[in-house]
């Protein structure tokens, strides 16, 4: 197109010629143009209170360690052809991002920044296989199978096991609660929390403030809280959304949870909770409060087992990937990161067995439907079994590697969710819980059937029959 610079270093998308870096519309593709230009703020959509841009007004946002900044009142999506915002992080001489070369190899991390958690103690390792695309793992010469929480860890399986696990949890508490949540009004677990501070408990909530949309769905939560005395904050304005689903019990328990604390995803959705007594993973994400709270960076440290958004969580997940040996299962309901497309594509290559358990059109946005789509059916030329959920929606977020190591937590296999958003994720390798995982995946894959995902340009005559339509779940 006339009148264009070429791509700006390390971005994905091009730039006008506006000296503030402004993404330039595509005037003759009105799609892409929807999604990918700046828009002036808008007001809120009736009966959604003060939507503010996304993202937020004015600021910043961490991303791999970095402050990036954007003007005033605009507001972007991602295109679902290009990554907005990604930028490589420092390598070393290992051709590994720094960050995850001395998580996986054990040499040691910088200095750590103020207040950052302390580093754990790493294991000597072995080479692992990797893939002609250069997987991290193989890069770094070290054992992928190393990382994880090999005890102490809990699965809450969703809608079996319903909201009371979580209530007890809160109502075992006896000093203090920390919840970070993307959304949060099921009004049981509210209760919870409220008795919980009126025995004394000292809670701190954090909210976050809008979806992607612009959407407030946390806005009556936030203002009973407060009426009730109990301390509550707007998540960190650094990233676009905050879509953690974390709670901190007595510096003793945590829950890392892909499902909201919704009465919907405790009915009607597949969805996973990992409840840890961890010492060193507990302190981390508590840690990642106080920065969260206090909106200051975060920087997690070497040698843990926790996927954080937007600091290593892309390279964790594609070094958990590339660690599988025989077989590899995933069960997601998004496919919009090329990066982890490749990683799986590079799998099937060295004779991994990969299944794909998916959701279908069923909750996935205009913008990101061309990706997965497209996504499925590489994967499915490539003799990657694809199977759609059918005994209820699927929300959940998980891969099992070799039936001995499992990667749950909020973020989607979303280039947003890598490098826009708040995300928590673990590496389990408990045999008592990648046991579980495993039983529930592969019930819901034997209750599943093949699914010819349809070509993307013609996404809009797909009709989810399944189940009703739900407006109101769409993934981030």
């Amino acid at each position: 197109m006339g009148g264009q610079n070429k791509d700006n270093a390390g971005c994905g998308v091009r730039q006008s010629r506006d000296e503030r870096g402004r993404r330039e519309a595509m005037p003759e593709a009105p799609f892409l143009r929807d999604v990918m230009s700046p828009r002036r703020g808008r007001p809120p959509a009736p009966g959604i209170g003060d939507a503010r841009p996304f993202p937020r007004d004015a600021g910043s946002t961490e991303l791999n360690g970095r402050e990036l900044n954007w003007q005033p009142n605009e507001r972007y999506r991602l295109s679902p052809l290009f990554s907005v915002w990604r930028r490589p992080l420092p390598q070393n001489a290992s051709g590994l991002p720094d960050t995850l070369s001395h998580t996986l190899s054990g040499t040691g991390p910088p200095e750590n920044p103020p207040g950052k958690p302390p580093e754990r103690p790493t294991t000597a390792e072995t080479p692992a296989a990797g893939g002609p695309n250069g997987a991290a793992a193989a890069s770094s010469g070290a054992d992928p199978h190393a990382l994880g929480l090999s005890g102490g860890v809990r699965v809450l399986v969703q809608p079996e096991d319903g909201p009371h696990a979580v209530i007890g949890l809160i109502a075992a508490a006896q000093r203090s609660i920390l919840i970070k949540q993307f959304t949060f009004d099921h009004p049981e677990i509210l209760e919870a929390v409220i008795a919980a501070h009126r025995n004394g408990r000292d809670v701190r909530v954090m909210l976050n403030p809008h979806r992607s949309s612009g959407d407030r769905a946390n806005d009556a939560t936030e203002a009973r809280l407060r009426q009730e005395g109990i301390t509550v904050a707007w998540t960190s304005p650094r990233f676009a959304v905050t879509h953690e689903k974390s709670a901190v019990i007595d510096d003793s328990h945590a829950l890392i949870a892909t499902f909201n604390l919704s009465e919907k995803y405790f009915a009607l959705t597949r969805d996973y909770g990992l409840v840890i007594q961890d010492r060193a993973a507990i302190a981390e994400i508590r840690a990642c409060f106080e920065s969260d709270w206090n909106h200051a960076p975060f920087h997690p440290p070497s040698g843990s087992s926790l996927l954080w958004s937007t600091a290593n969580a892309r390279h964790m997940m594609s070094a958990f990937i590339d660690s599988a040996r025989e077989t590899l299962d995933i069960q997601h309901p998004k496919f919009v990161d090329t990066t982890i497309l490749d990683r799986i594509a590079n799998a099937r290559e060295r004779g991994v067995k990969v299944r794909v358990l998916c959701g279908g059109r069923h909750g996935i946005s205009e913008w990101d439907v061309l990706d997965t789509f497209s996504a499925l059916r590489i994967l499915y030329r490539l003799n990657v079994r694809v199977h759609k959920q059918k005994n209820m929606r699927l929300h959940a977020k998980l891969l099992i590697a070799d039936d001995r190591r499992a990667l749950v937590g909020s973020m989607n296999i979303d280039r947003s969710a890598f490098d826009l958003r708040r995300e928590l994720g673990l590496i389990v390798t408990d045999p008592g819980a990648v046991k579980r995982l495993r039983g529930i995946f592969a019930d819901d894959w034997e209750e599943s059937r093949h699914y010819d995902a349809p070509d993307p340009l013609q996404a809009h005559t797909e009709t989810e029959d399944d189940f009703p339509h739900d407006a109101d779940l769409m993934h981030e």
